[in-house]
């Protein structure tokens, strides 16, 4: 026979391990948005109705912050990442780094104010993987 403590523990387990599976789902849903909202606004500015298309852009647009993008994608890696590597992925999803005066530096700089703020972990010089209480989650997962 179960006891209580025994219930809510696994509840807790039950809870814990749907949490992480949302956030998961969020950053690649959050990903998935950055990348389209690149690829509209390039389509839009290519027709002839590009003021209207932009107007529509914006009333749809859930801007997700170039912070949070780099920490879904530092997350959702397969594999720690270099700064490097998280520029690439930002191409990928449709960035224009080159409007940025010093790109390497914009990516460097949100990379360790992630780290700083313990939202991800610097695993050996210039590396970087989500933080270790992430880690733990996805490890203790049934």
């Amino acid at each position: 026979m179960r006891t209580a403590s025994q219930n809510y523990h696994q509840a807790f387990l039950q809870a814990q391990t749907e949490l992480v599976d949302a956030i998961q789902e969020r950053d690649r849903l959050n990903l998935e948005i950055v990348r389209l909202q690149r690829l509209a606004r390039s389509l839009a500015a290519t027709t002839a109705e590009s003021e209207k298309h932009e107007q529509m852009l914006q009333a749809l647009s859930a801007e997700i912050s170039f912070i949070e993008t780099i920490h879904a994608i530092v997350r959702s890696a397969d594999k720690p990442l270099t700064p490097m590597d998280v520029r690439d992925r930002l191409a990928s999803y449709g960035y224009d780094l080159s409007v940025y005066s010093n790109p390497m530096g914009f990516v460097h700089t949100s990379l360790s104010r992630l780290k700083g703020s313990g939202r991800i972990a610097e695993i050996r010089r210039g590396v970087y993987a989500p933080n270790h209480f992430w880690e733990a989650l996805l490890k203790a997962r049934p």
